[in-house]
């Protein structure tokens, strides 16, 4: 697994992470100087909180641009401390915990509310939350499809089989639990829509949208739909 190291010598980085996929490590001061190593300074933060150690603080790098992710996972980490803070006994943190969450209702509904699907089942699988309170899950629709153009074109066809499966397989691949995936797919309306496609396709036509693919099992699946033709 992924390790983190603190360091408190003088003079030295602050922390080290060891990232064994890539046999790398990285090494950090507490103040980040790149926008991109933000997440670090971000995940290195929500492990104090979540040790209800408030005496280090690691400054990440402000970004004009953060990315409606990015800001999630900060209102995330906040929302955090406040309920790892609020009270060291268990009855009343419980019931501070509940109020925290009230407050944060309607900011995280508005926060969700701008997300699209990508951004919402990624919100899902980031934050602790966020994602609760704003009923990110809730708020997963499916997507738009220009059927007009889909029945008229072969190739808008095979596009939108290919985007579908795409993603329900990256559905499926997310750390999320068995039944938030299968809510997330049936929100989604994927095997519905890919239904609806793979009717209005001749044999050749699936024949042809197989041999787009190296994926076995998506191949197994497009072919589940080669009916008779009379």
């Amino acid at each position: 697994e992924d390790g983190l190291l603190i360091s408190k010598k003088k003079n030295s980085p602050v922390f080290y992470c060891f990232l064994p996929s890539k046999n790398q490590l990285y090494s950090f001061d507490d103040e980040c100087e790149n926008v991109i190593n933000n997440g670090f300074y971000d995940f290195i933060n929500y492990l104090f909180i979540l040790s209800s150690v408030d005496n280090e603080s690691f400054i990440r790098k402000e970004n004009d641009n953060e990315s409606i992710l990015g800001l999630a996972a900060l209102l995330d980490d906040e929302i955090t401390y406040f309920i790892e803070n609020s009270s060291k006994n268990n009855l009343k943190k419980k019931l501070n915990k509940k109020q925290i969450k009230k407050e944060y209702s309607k900011i995280c509904s508005d926060f969700c509310s701008m997300m699209n699907n990508y951004e919402l089942v990624m919100t899902m699988i980031i934050t602790d939350n966020v994602y609760q309170i704003g009923d990110a899950l809730g708020k997963i629709k499916p997507e738009y499809l220009n059927w007009d153009g889909i029945l008229k074109s072969k190739k808008l066809k095979f596009d939108n089989i290919i985007n579908l499966v795409s993603n329900k397989d990256f559905v499926y691949n997310t750390i999320l639990s068995d039944v938030e995936k299968e809510k997330i797919i049936e929100n989604l309306d994927i095997d519905h829509q890919i239904t609806m496609i793979m009717e209005n396709l001749k044999n050749e036509e699936i024949m042809e949208l197989v041999s787009k693919t190296n994926n076995w099992n998506v191949k197994l699946y497009i072919m589940k739909y080669i009916h008779s033709e009379e």
